[in-house]
């Protein structure tokens, strides 16, 4: 591959480890006998040493589903329209959080006038939708984290790194994009290793593009939501309405109704079908919890095409309206 496709790949393979790292790192926590669900997978975590090469044993490996292209409907997007003026300076911009109840505390430092204003128009939108009020809002300074909550029941944080999400926006690659780029780089690798005379090395290189032409048929067409916006501040939006629903799924009218059984379901039925993992993202397969604030942001931009889940997104809004 060539330095640029290295780096994109390079990139892609990082997205991926951080994922896995933090699936790993969860995994470390959980009880011996607890029978976890990791792509076409069911595993059972059968010792606690700390390695989870040996820790967790395959115990059911489903194979891929082949089924006919389904049509979903629509999701009819039910949003709230609220009225927004920008604010003229930061501490105005504080005051607009604080006013009208979306945080208990703020702190703006680290965004510029225009990324808070950005960031208040979508948050004044889900306050008047959920009724929901953070614990504290503020700026994350972390290298590659977009976004955050931290949440336990009815009392969230959020924070937002509008620098992560400039760099992403700014270095945005589809997985289509990446994985074609690489077929490509290895068919002009196997032509050239046929000219060349080397053709015992051949067919490791057919079975990468095998590999990669699989991927490119099962694979989502994005890492995660925000990498559907066509504009830096869409981006925003993207990732604050997934981090929020993090702040949702801990409020207790939503815990009481026990629509997270149902969501949690859903996500079970999803990860053991190829078509309709395909209507989502690499990060809402990663578990539940992250599939539904990638559905809750899909569903928000009329990019879910899920009808099980758009029913979902819709009774959770009913509960919170």
């Amino acid at each position: 591959m060539t330095d640029i496709h290295k780096d994109i790949q390079d990139e892609f393979t990082s997205q991926r480890e951080r994922v896995d790292n933090s699936y790993i790192e969860k995994g470390r926590k959980l009880p011996i006998g607890t029978i976890r669900t990791y792509g076409d997978k069911q595993y059972k975590k059968i010792s606690d040493t700390g390695d989870s090469n040996n820790d967790w044993q395959v115990i059911k490996e489903d194979k891929p589903k082949v089924e006919e292209k389904k049509e979903y409907p629509k999701a009819e997007l039910k949003i709230n329209t609220v009225e927004f003026v920008p604010s003229g300076n930061m501490i105005k911009a504080e005051d607009f959080i604080l006013n009208n109840s979306i945080s208990k505390s703020v702190n703006a430092d680290g965004f510029t006038l225009h990324d808070i204003n950005t960031i208040n128009k979508e948050l004044i939108v889900l306050k008047k939708e959920t009724g929901i009020t953070l614990k504290k809002f503020e700026y994350l300074n972390k290298t590659w984290t977009e976004g955050g909550v931290l949440a336990i029941r009815d009392d969230a944080e959020l924070s937002i790194n509008t620098k992560e999400i400039k760099n992403g926006f700014d270095k945005n690659t589809s997985n289509y994009v990446r994985i074609n780029r690489n077929i490509s780089d290895i068919e002009k690798e196997i032509k050239e290793y046929k000219d060349l005379g080397w053709d015992s090395d051949i067919p490791k290189l057919k079975n990468r593009l095998h590999e990669y032409q699989k991927a490119l048929r099962e694979s989502p067409e994005y890492f995660s939501s925000s990498q559907y916006a066509e504009t830096y501040e869409e981006r925003i939006k993207y990732v604050i309405e997934h981090e929020w629903t993090h702040a949702v799924q801990a409020d207790s009218r939503i815990i009481k109704s026990k629509i997270n059984k149902e969501i949690a379901k859903r996500y079970s039925e999803v990860m053991v079908d190829v078509s309709l993992k395909k209507l989502y993202t690499d990060y809402a397969m990663t578990e539940y919890n992250e599939f539904w604030a990638e559905s809750n942001a899909l569903y928000r931009n009329k990019k879910l095409k899920d009808a099980v889940m758009i029913r979902l997104i819709e009774k959770q809004n009913k509960i919170l309206a």
